[in-house]
């Protein structure tokens, strides 16, 4: 998100979780201690998988958690939920004039201590995250790529600076879920609102991805809606090749939100959050069908 930081500090409070509830860690990385917090369900079969959850811009790891609650799914799904800190709470997603920190090194270093010393699966891993982190998660996929297995982003499109190393590369499962009306990450790519970087469309960025897993057709799916008085509606794109798959989710009349989470900010700033589709069991349930070759 590019909203001022004074608004986007309104939701951290509602965001926090107890302190007791996740573990917290630090990892030094190029001279700087970073921050994280995780959730490792008890009785874990390991190696297990591992999913690196990234906050938007403004908010930190334990609002991450709050919003997705992915540490809950963690516990039933069996998998490992790591929510990492952003310096200055962003994240250098290649924009330019976000952020200057080696946000790629601290997320790979972190991804080597959970592999080395909590038994996480090295072929079973992933990013995602919302706006400014769903960004993030791109340019993971985009330069971590033999270490990133699949990435889900809400909220964000990839950013025009890494589409032309982005467009080549292994097959790589995405899932996208995007507001259509999001007022602030354009669905029709340009320009992020209040000045932050290029973006490209939401559509092109799917298709920048099925490219990569072989240009299969598109298939375009109304989704039934569960949610009463909710007027938005879910449209699935689907691109799949093989073992492989690229999926959008556009929400029409859905704004800047996490779908199925909390309204984190009023509606006339960020727009509609839809209760027509739990994104984040959506993108548990998708990310782990995959593994690196």
């Amino acid at each position: 998100m590019s909203l001022p930081r004074s608004l986007l500090l309104l939701p951290l409070a509602f965001l926090s979780l107890p302190a007791a509830a996740l573990e917290a860690g630090t990892i030094g990385v190029a001279g700087i201690e970073r921050s994280y917090v995780y959730e490792i369900p008890p009785n874990l079969k390991r190696p297990a998988p591992l999913l690196i959850a990234l906050h938007g811009g403004g908010g930190q790891g334990r609002g991450m958690a709050a919003l997705s609650k992915f540490a809950d799914l963690a516990d039933e799904k069996g998998f490992i939920a790591v929510f990492p800190d952003g310096l200055d709470r962003q994240w250098n997603d290649d924009r330019g004039g976000i952020s200057d920190a080696d946000d790629v090194a601290f997320l790979g270093a972190l991804i080597e201590r959970f592999i080395s010393r909590h038994g996480a699966d090295a072929r079973r891993v992933y990013a995602a995250g919302i706006s400014n982190g769903g960004m993030m998660s791109f340019r993971l996929a985009c330069d971590l790529p033999k270490k990133i297995a699949a990435i889900g982003a809400v909220a964000a499109n990839l950013p025009q600076a890494l589409a032309e190393r982005c467009g080549t590369g292994p097959p790589l499962p995405v899932m996208m879920i995007n507001g259509a009306d999001d007022p602030l990450v354009p669905w029709a790519g340009g320009e992020v609102k209040g000045g932050r970087g290029a973006i490209l469309p939401a559509p092109a960025t799917a298709a920048l991805f099925a490219a990569r897993i072989g240009k299969p057709l598109e298939t375009v799916e109304p989704m039934p809606g569960f949610a009463i008085n909710d007027p938005t509606k879910v449209k699935r794109h689907r691109w799949k090749a093989g073992t492989a798959e690229v999926v959008l989710y556009e929400i029409e009349g859905g704004g800047h939100a996490w779908p199925g989470g909390a309204q984190y900010l009023p509606e006339r700033l960020i727009g509609r959050t839809s209760r027509q589709l739990d994104a984040s069991r959506e993108l548990v349930e998708f990310l782990l069908r995959f593994r690196l070759r």
